[in-house]
């Protein structure tokens, strides 16, 4: 799933003209993918409800 998303990235900036690397997908994709999980243990913690959808 996350090779599939990496590509998907990659080909996404590509598209716009960009050179991008897997490298920098891959880094993308951490910084984006850390708050989420933060913000989604955060919510869980406050409201109690386990959320398994992200």
């Amino acid at each position: 799933m996350l090779a599939a998303l990496n590509s998907i990235l990659t080909n996404s900036i590509n598209s716009l003209g960009f050179n991008c690397s897997e490298e920098l997908s891959k880094f993308a994709q951490v910084r984006t993918l850390t708050p989420i999980k933060t913000i989604k243990a955060f919510s869980e913690y406050v409201s109690g409800i386990h959320r398994t959808t992200i």
